[in-house]
């Protein structure tokens, strides 16, 4: 079997390298592909086409796996031109089933796409293939009674909400958060039970999927030599461990490396009936099982959670309130994690969440006040979280109490002491969440109340460089039409802190080219990054060298 199985990949391998791209359309150039809408390939599929997104390919066959698509079908519903892209920066490989699933798209008539009008038109269609290896052989799966199996998940994505899950045969279930962004961090360990078929349905699902003939480690390759750090804590990968009848089986993914599509669908599926999404998400039935399980609702954990609730407009009010019924103190305060890393409280989360039912309820209640005085301390710092993500209702609301408009304030715990106007804040936790208007309303409201629009904060930036930086750009006009100005507070450009083609339109448009130095870095950049739009901005102004 070994010997037919090397002469497989060799044979594979030599096919590989006499594919030829002869007879398929010509490659995608940018001027195939300017000005042209984009759909997917599943809207290509609903006019005729019928290829999937997942290609099946033999063990061996290929060292990178997956490759970007793109192709325009023309007003007559026929394939212009087809380009292929690897991964990762990975070069493109030729194989038999690569090839044969081109030519199923080259030959493919699309009844042709339709403008507004009714008239046919070109569409650019994009996709991304993902590939998934057959296992060389089968491997007969171990039998024996479920109750004494045991099953592991491991999740490792510092980016969403990385756990380590397990389960006995007989139910018993227990739950590890990982460092990362979402809630589970603040809950700990926890230990259930879940209904032991759901662990007996986990078991047959895999052996349906061929689980135990699959390879142990699916890792990508990635180009001059570059690995990824399997061990460190920015690993992203998705690893199942199956104990039954005296035998172990370990499958670990870090993407893009050929793992089957039952891979994903068996660790989705298996920790759903292990009940991770209990803990991947906060909801009336997580508070409730926390409760069960013991978890301190009076804890600084707690605490945390509560603000990160209140600021998390995903969430309801009642969600918010169910917390504080179940013991989390209504008068703590916690660190923000936001853009905004400032001490708050259950006020300024809320603020910042736009509840702005509850925090007028909470104001009513004292939120403003301490042993029965307004403290204007507590006022501006409400009113920097509202100008920062807040509503233009709920600054209208603070500046009726006469706050101070200068915060001072700590970045950090432990920091050093800063001051800054508060109208420097406008729309720093927002992003694309706030309206463009509404950061113009509020700004406008603390100018009337006495804030100067053009200051410069402990950093030496203004509101026009932070709302630029957070591709508020229609703010960002509107503050250069009341006179603000494009620099730092030395007087120098702040172009070349970004790279986004959009940012630096406005730059341009602000006069940041206007000296022959910034010119210069400016065209280098441009070169550089391939930023057409800013070459043709360039060229529009006569400033684009020939």
């Amino acid at each position: 079997m070994r010997a037919a199985l090397v002469l497989a990949v060799i044979l594979a391998a030599g096919l590989a390298g006499i594919c030829q791209a002869g007879d398929l359309p010509p490659a995608c150039t940018d001027e195939d592909t300017v000005d042209i809408d984009e759909a997917s390939i599943e809207d290509a599929n609903l006019r005729g086409g019928d290829l999937a997104s997942t290609l099946s390919v033999p063990y061996g066959s290929l060292e990178a796996f997956d490759f970007f698509l793109r192709y325009v079908i023309g007003a007559d519903g026929r394939i212009r031109c087809l380009s292929t892209e690897g991964v990762l920066g990975r070069p493109f490989e030729w194989t038999p089933e690569r090839r044969s699933y081109l030519d199923r798209l080259a030959q493919t008539m699309y009844q042709p796409f339709l403008s507004e009008a009714g008239t046919p038109k070109k569409m650019l269609v994009t996709a991304y293939i993902t590939e998934e290896e057959q296992p060389p052989y089968h491997v007969m799966p171990p039998r024996g009674d479920t109750t004494t199996a045991e099953i592991r998940m491991t999740l490792q994505d510092h980016h969403n909400d990385p756990f380590v899950m397990s389960v006995t045969g007989t139910g018993e279930a227990h739950y590890r958060p990982l460092p990362g962004e979402g809630p589970s961090r603040y809950f700990g360990p926890q230990t259930y039970l879940i209904p032991p078929e759901r662990v007996a349905e986990i078991l047959d699902v895999a052996d349906a999927a061929d689980f135990w003939s699959w390879r142990d480690i699916y890792y990508p390759t990635l180009p001059n030599g570059i690995v990824i750090d399997t061990e460190g804590g920015h690993a992203i990968y998705r690893e199942i461990v199956i104990s039954r009848a005296g035998r172990t089986k370990t499958v670990r993914d870090y993407g893009m490396a050929g793992a089957p599509i039952a891979f994903r669908k068996l660790f989705d599926g298996g920790s759903e009936r292990m009940g991770a999404s209990l803990w991947w998400k906060l909801d009336e039935d997580t508070i409730g099982a926390l409760s069960k399980g013991g978890f301190d609702f009076s804890s600084q954990a707690a605490c945390d959670l509560l603000q990160d609730t209140a600021a998390n407009r995903n969430y309801t009010d009642d969600l918010v309130l169910s917390l504080l019924e179940a013991g989390t103190p209504r008068t703590c305060t916690g660190i923000g994690r936001d853009l905004v890393r400032l001490e708050r409280s259950l006020l300024d989360s809320a603020i910042l969440g736009r509840r702005t039912d509850l925090a007028k309820r909470l104001i009513a209640d004292g939120a403003l006040t301490r042993g029965g005085t307004l403290d204007h301390q507590l006022v501006t710092r409400a009113l920097v979280h509202a100008a920062a993500g807040g509503t233009p209702e709920t600054v209208d609301l603070l500046l009726a109490y006469k706050p101070d408009l200068s915060f001072r304030y700590r970045a950090s715990p432990g920091g050093r002491l800063l001051t800054d106007p508060v109208i420097t804040f406008v729309g720093r936790a927002g992003r694309s969440e706030m309206k463009d208007q509404d950061l113009i309303v509020i700004a406008r409201s603390l100018v009337a109340a006495g804030a100067d629009l053009h200051a410069y904060d402990s950093a030496g930036q203004n509101l026009f460089i932070h709302a630029l930086y957070n591709s508020q750009l229609d703010f960002a006009r509107w503050l250069l039409a009341q006179g603000a100005r494009p620099q730092v507070r030395d007087g120098g450009a702040p172009w070349f802190m970004t790279n986004d083609q959009d940012q630096i339109l406005v730059m341009l448009e602000a006069g940041a080219a206007e000296s022959p130095e910034a010119l210069a870095d400016i065209i280098v950049n441009a070169r550089t990054n391939d930023q057409k739009k800013v070459e043709a901005w360039l060229r529009a102004h006569g400033k684009w060298p020939d």
